[in-house]
């Protein structure tokens, strides 16, 4: 932590979320993973973020999607899923997979090529698309809510 600057407001305060984000705030995600209950979990990206822990799949090859699992740390001790949100009919179109995640600040990224009529699997033509969601309540638990997108 001592060589992440911390000489602006914002770089101040990412640093002190970063301090709060002890091993007791996620080992009991951790604990879950390592049971028989996360048996069918197959992610190899790892993020944790204080409560919360993010496991997403890289997609690879011909016509493969990526996949989020996450979780969070009831104040109970238990676990509570989250949810992945569902994409806009605008923000879906051209979606093929090939999907790309990363945690970046307090946002979930995901990144994919955009396929226009007539391209083939190898090879899309139509740039790429970045969804942003936010971690926000649902009905029953934690949801991650698309809330922007831009295409480069």
């Amino acid at each position: 932590i001592g060589s992440i600057p911390a000489e602006t407001p914002e770089q101040k305060r990412r640093v002190e979320r970063i301090m709060r984000m002890t091993p007791d705030k996620n080992a009991p995600l951790a604990v879950f993973l390592a049971s028989d209950a996360a048996k069918d979990v197959t992610g190899q990206i790892f993020s944790p973020r204080m409560n919360e822990l993010f496991v997403y799949s890289q997609s690879a090859g011909s016509g493969s999607y990526g996949s989020v699992w996450a979780w969070s740390a009831s104040r109970r001790g238990g676990l509570l899923p989250i949810r992945l949100g569902a994409m806009s009919s605008k923000d879906s179109s051209g979606y093929l997979g090939h999907d790309r995640f990363a945690v970046v600040e307090t946002s979930l990224v995901r990144r994919f090529p955009i396929y226009l009529p007539g391209d083939t699997n190898a090879r899309p033509t139509g740039g790429t698309r970045e969804v942003t969601y936010k971690l926000v309540p649902g009905e029953s638990s934690l949801q991650l809510r698309p809330v922007s997108s831009r295409q480069y």
